[in-house]
């Protein structure tokens, strides 16, 4: 499947994350504003595409699926708005299936979710390229991938990225050449984020520990390897947004939008916006916020500080 530049030769997408919406009457009103909300920053922004990157509806049955999403999506589906959803541990864990998540998704116009290969852990586990219009040359990339909800052994609260999913995404940049501006979407954040917290090169805010994994399976420097990543972006931790570089790879969070769910008075809900240039190794980045506001707004080049050639 695939995406398309701008005649300018930008591609804008709206990260969305953590909007725990629950469909019916439990949480009506709270829903209610978080439909609002991803209605509103649609109409401002005008993104090219939207990233759902998990946690995004919490399915107690069937028709909470069904019925659900199309009600939570329709400020995307009016505008024609092309979209993805990779899985966060909350969507599913109520017993309904990955698979009927992701049937219904397809259902709904302009859904670029992939089920992905089914000899590799996980579900949504897919590469998106966007091209350029008339010569059809890929100018960037969007690696989603699906970081699971809990481990099935006594290894920490939260599972991990595991070892066929890095093998898929190293097989996936090996045969892309000429290397092309990569970018990847999952839920769960990965260690590496504590570290990137430590740089001098970061904006944002951390106003929660990063609850990521405590098993390590190095997918971040498998990232690293492919000398294609320019940032990854997550959710999960509802009042965490910073992007800072590591390694020369910007780790950031997302904004979260959920009003149904814990936050921090004076931190507004929101989404993070992503604005890539075809071919470029810089791209934009800020957020917009529930009152129209911007702020993290920068111009990020996470390999600055490593002097590599491009």
């Amino acid at each position: 499947m695939t995406l398309y530049f701008k005649d300018n030769n930008t591609f804008k997408i709206l990260q969305m994350t953590d909007l725990h919406y629950h469909h019916g009457n439990k949480h009506q009103d709270d829903d209610e504003l978080t439909i609002s909300l991803l209605e509103q920053l649609v109409d401002i922004e005008k993104p090219d595409f939207v990233m759902f990157t998990g946690d995004i509806l919490i399915a107690y049955e069937e028709t909470d699926v069904t019925d659900g999403l199309k009600t939570l999506l329709k400020g995307v589906t009016k505008h024609n708005i092309p979209w993805a959803y990779v899985f966060g541990n909350h969507d599913h864990e109520k017993g309904v299936s990955k698979e009927l998540f992701i049937k219904t998704q397809q259902s709904i116009p302009n859904c670029y979710t992939i089920a992905g290969p089914n000899n590799i852990s996980g579900m949504g586990n897919f590469v998106l390229d966007i091209k350029d219009k008339i010569t059809n040359e890929i100018g960037a990339r969007l690696f989603c991938l699906d970081s699971h909800d809990y481990p099935k052994t006594n290894q920490g609260k939260y599972a991990w990225i595991d070892e066929t999913q890095i093998k898929w995404f190293q097989v996936q940049t090996a045969s892309n050449i000429p290397k092309t501006p990569s970018f990847v979407f999952f839920h769960i954040p990965l260690p590496e984020y504590n570290d990137a917290w430590e740089s001098t090169n970061k904006i944002g805010s951390k106003n929660e520990k990063v609850c990521c994994p405590e098993v390590n399976s190095h997918f971040f420097d498998a990232m690293v390897d492919s000398h294609q990543v320019l940032a990854c972006f997550v959710g999960h931790d509802h009042i965490n947004d910073f992007c800072a570089a590591y390694r020369g790879i910007d780790l950031n969070y997302g904004r979260m939008g959920g009003h149904h769910t814990y936050g921090k008075d004076g931190f507004l809900k929101g989404g993070k916006i992503i604005e890539i240039t075809k071919n470029q190794w810089t791209y934009k980045v800020w957020c917009r916020l529930k009152d129209n506001s911007i702020v993290n707004e920068a111009l990020r080049d996470p390999k600055q500080t490593l002097n590599l050639s491009r």
